[in-house]
């Protein structure tokens, strides 16, 4: 039958064919009437219909194909993406306000993704597994994926497959204009957060909506507009909008093999939980964050030849900075291909201006591809970092650095605090430009070093110069700097003579020093015969190995170490303090002079210079305060010739409390209420100087109990406490009169012993007889300035919150750290007992025998004074 259909088709064609050549032939008048047949209407996929007639934006990127259609989000997915380890991560392209985050920032960490399906849906799921195999034991491997599985961050039916059936077409609109909280635009850190606290965002999906895609080769941008309505109570409410570009990323098929980390190396690594077979102790393993850093050509490299890197470090600058500014970064940051070249990569950091369009299409600052350092119209006067890393393997694959308006305009405060006494080039308005280029320059060194390379913080390494060396020998300066390692904030020789530089002093650092070189390579070489990151942990030790005991190579991450000094050199913190003390006053006495009333009519800069220097001074203060409490420490393995700890002597203990309580009262030169005068209106700051010396000398009783049990070579809290009532209470014992700041320490000094020797309860829940003790006690235990040194909880959580000096620990690093405690600062714990409440209760009946002969004596304020002491202890105790 289907040949007979055929041949009659066929016979049908042929006779028309043959009438209408006849009916030409006859050139016949009439028409012919016979027409093909209409072909059949190609019927419309499911694919087809999802586009048509609508308005559509497409981007098509090797990873996946993104639709805008109308107001939806469809992502056309290759199958063979599916199961691919992704990243997603949120970085804001722009904001209404820059208090609430920053143009370029991510403001929480990405997330590990990955596609999956389930029966007609996809499924975007969230990778959070933070355990490795040690031995690759396969039922362990299996247990851990049972314990591991990832979550589902959302389900998306499958609307279509494209023509070809090699990929799923599916709607994302929810994801990307919803309220996910871990792809916000708001900074958890920013300013809005920090000063209004308690202030909510809430995202208003019906104000959010798309705008843009762009696919590229491994990563794709998904461009919304996110509106969040904040308040705080009923009185404080605004509305934010953010632009937010949120990336899909691939990560390396092939995950580079992790480098674990020594922990004597001031290193960022990702904290894994490493199981082992055979009921073994499971242990915590560390993976050192990097750059693959790979030679060009491994033949020549392995002939001692200097080789580029496969795939070098590219900076992309913002062209918004200046020249000036632009050029000072640039060569901060190439300041470490010195030490990259010593391990045989030759540029292996490059910067380079924003391209235009037409220089490269695909260029933008959110493209996942790209490091960009960003300007911030912002008023704060900080710098951030993120840097992305691969969970799996810690190499890093991105970071980004944004730098606000102000950084460079409040540079010149800490410039002139730090250097004025030595440098007279910077005694006025305007830092000349060689001296800023310089500084911004040493700044992006020490920022890139800590934050952008897999590298962190080294605050002891300064401390490996003699202060002396510093103080008085210029040629050692010239050749060293102030520190050997830009990884420490050692950005200043504070301790250099008065007019240094004129006699041919060096009072900044000198670039990447020693210690640098040391950290790049055991971060960057490569190790050709280590097969496993076992093996290469092992060559590293030995490098390490290599270096223990000698201070140049010193590393320690120790809050209480007297070592670990933000903008602190030398070896010595009490001859620091004396060098110190005279340069700062130096300055104090003659900056007002420096600066002219033509260049600061108002005092603005002036009073800004008086409070820098002041708070300078607090500074000195609290390394004074950390010598006598302080533990030095150590990062240490079995066998290195190094203690884990020494105690500080009693001789330098002694000698530091003393100049801490002898500062106690301030300084006139600090005070200048002469010129406090010419300025705003401030608070008094002799009162914050009570507020401030008080908490040192609190802090500094709640940190010594660690010396307990040390013996008669040390002060422990026991001792101290009594030092502290004997130097506080000495002007009583003598009859002479108090000083203002006299009243305000033994007040304190006394309510302190009533709570700690718990003749009162803390919480006031017990109460002596009479309204008189009942109120006392309240008012106590109420009080947030007194402690009760016999609770080790309370002591502790006291001591943690001590804002005590230095911000560096409380800077965000940018660390994508996983349970990890690798790096963390060390805290003393505080182990006394509830057995010193009887020192507590005995200086307390010791006291009231010590005012009882003078409070019916002296002029009338120093009476009551004493009374209040005398009767309050009276009250509670008998």
């Amino acid at each position: 039958m289907k040949r007979q259909l055929i041949c009659l088709l066929s016979l049908l064609l042929l006779s028309g064919a043959t009438t209408a050549t006849v009916a030409k032939g006859k050139k016949s008048k009439k028409k012919a009437q016979t027409t093909a047949p209409a072909a059949p209407a190609k019927k419309q996929s499911d694919y087809d219909k999802l586009f048509k007639d609508k308005k559509v934006k497409t981007s098509k990127g090797g990873m996946m194909t993104l639709h805008l259609v109308d107001d939806q989000l469809l992502v056309e997915l290759p199958l063979k993406t599916l199961g691919r380890d992704m990243m997603l991560m949120s970085s804001v392209a722009e904001i209404t306000d820059h208090t609430d985050s920053y143009v370029g920032l991510s403001p929480l960490r990405p997330l590990q993704v990955k596609f999956d399906t389930i029966n007609r849906s996809v499924v975007l799921r969230r990778d959070r597994s933070q355990s490795v195999v040690g031995d690759n034991s396969e039922g362990i491997r299996r247990a851990l994926e049972q314990s591991n599985m990832p979550a589902i961050l959302g389900s998306y039916k499958i609307k279509a497959f494209n023509a070809d059936s090699t990929a799923v077409v599916f709607d994302m609109t929810d994801l990307f204009i919803g309220d996910e909280s871990l792809l916000t635009a708001i900074d958890p850190r920013s300013e809005t957060k920090l000063v209004l606290r308690g202030i909510s965002f809430n995202q208003k999906k019906d104000r959010s909506m798309l705008v843009d895609v762009a696919a590229f080769d491994d990563n794709a941008n998904i461009t919304s507009y996110i509106t969040y309505d904040s308040k705080i109570g009923k009185t404080y409410n605004k509305v934010t909008t953010a632009k937010l570009v949120r990336s899909l990323t691939l990560l390396p098929e092939t995950p580079m093999r992790p480098r674990l980390a020594d922990f004597r190396l001031p290193l960022n690594v990702l904290g894994k939980y490493n199981y082992h077979s055979g009921y073994k102790l499971m242990d915590p393993v560390y993976f050192a964050t990097r750059w693959r850093m790979e030679p060009s050509d491994q033949a020549a490299y392995d002939r001692g030849e200097t080789v580029e890197p496969k795939e070098p470090i590219v900076f992309y600058i913002d062209t918004t900075f200046t020249a000036q500014m632009s050029g000072a970064i640039t060569k901060g940051i190439l300041e470490w291909n010195k030490c990259f070249e010593a391990i045989g990569f030759k540029d292996a950091i490059r910067v380079k201006p924003f391209p235009t369009p037409q220089e490269d299409p695909q260029f933008s600052p959110q493209n996942f591809r790209y490091n960009c350092i960003n300007y911030v119209p912002s008023l704060a006067g900080d710098s951030r970092v993120r840097t992305y890393v691969d969970p799996r393997s810690g190499e890093i694959l991105r970071t980004t650095v944004m730098v606000c308006h102000n950084m460079v305009w409040e540079m010149p405060f800490e410039i002139f605090v730090f250097t004025a006494h030595a440098d007279p080039s910077v005694r006025q308005r305007y830092m000349p430009d060689s001296t800023l280029f310089e500084h911004i320059k040493n700044h992006f060194t020490w920022l890139t070093g800590v934050d952008c390379f897999g590298m962190s913080y080294n605050l002891t390494s300064s401390a490996a110069f003699p202060s002396d060396s510093l103080r008085n020998n210029p040629a050692f300066t010239q050749k060293y700097g102030t520190t050997p390692s830009m990884l420490d904030i050692a950005k200043y020789n504070f301790i250099a003579p008065i007019d240094a530089v004129k006699k041919g002093y060096r009072i900044t650092p000198t670039g990447v020093g020693e210690y640098d070189y040391h950290v790049v390579k055991c971060l960057y070489k490569p190790i050709p015969g280590a097969k496993t990151s076992e093996e290469e942990l092992k060559v590293v030790e030995k490098w390490v190995d290599a270096t223990v005991g000698n201070p140049i190579y010193r590393y320690e991450n120790a809050k209480d170490c007297p070592d670990c000094g933000a903008n602190d050199v030398g070896d010595d913190d009490i001859k620091n303090f004396k060098y110190a003390l005279g340069n700062l006053k130096y300055c104090m006495e003659n900056f007002d002079k420096w600066i002219s009333d033509k260049d600061d009519p108002e005092y603005l800069y002036r009073q800004g210079l008086y409070n820098y220097l002041y708070r300078r001074y607090k500074q000195l203060l609290t390394q004074v305060a950390i010598t006598a409490y302080g533990v030095k420490t150590y990062e240490r393995k079995a066998n290195d010739p190094v203690p884990n700890y020494e105690f500080t002597s009693y001789e330098d203990q002694k000698e530091a409390l003393d100049i801490l309580y002898a500062h106690r009262y301030m300084p006139d030169w600090v005070c200048r209420p002469e010129l406090v005068r010419l300025m705003g209106i401030q608070r008094e700051r002799i009162e914050e100087h009570k507020d401030y010396v008080q908490l040192l000398m609190t802090a500094t009783a709640t940190r010594l109990f660690v010396y307990d049990g040390q013996g008669e070579d040390h002060f422990d809290h026991k001792r101290y406490i009594r030092y502290m009532f004997d130097k506080l209470f000495e002007k009583t014992r003598k009859g002479q009169k108090l000083a203002d700041e006299d009243f305000y320490y033994q007040t304190n000094f006394a309510k302190t012993m009533m709570a700690s020797s718990h003749v009162i309860d803390r919480n006031a829940k017990f109460k002596n007889r009479g309204g008189a003790s009942s109120t006392l006690a309240a008012q106590i235990a109420d009080d947030p300035s007194i402690f009760d040194f016999s609770d080790p909880e309370a002591c502790m959580k006291a001591a943690d919150e001590l804002p005590l000096l230095y911000p560096v620990n409380d800077v965000n690093f940018g660390r994508d750290e996983v349970s990890a405690q690798y790096g963390a600062l060390k805290y003393w714990p505080v182990l006394n007992t509830q057995s010193t409440r009887q020192l507590y209760f005995g200086i307390l009946k010791e006291l009231r025998n010590v005012v009882k002969p003078y409070i019916n004596t002296s002029d009338r304020r120093t009476r009551e004074h004493y009374r209040f002491i005398y009767e309050s202890i009276n009250r509670l105790i008998d």
